[in-house]
């Protein structure tokens, strides 16, 4: 089961890389989603894209 799922900005030395986190109830970490790409390359616009409109808690109708 999913507890927590996040939007994680990591600074590189290729620039910001992005990813998609998801954690269980004890706090262990599930699942890392990445954009592809290669060392030494930039993170693809459109991953940023992809995750920039996934919904938001405040976006959650029922977050409380």
């Amino acid at each position: 089961m999913l507890a927590n799922v996040w939007v994680v900005e990591k600074p590189t030395a290729d620039g910001i890389v992005t990813s998609v986190e998801a954690f269980d109830p004890a706090g262990a970490l599930m699942a890392m989603f990445f954009g592809a790409r290669k060392p030494g390359n930039p993170e693809l616009p459109a991953w940023r894209d992809l995750v920039s409109r996934l919904p938001r808690l405040q976006e959650c109708p029922h977050a409380a």
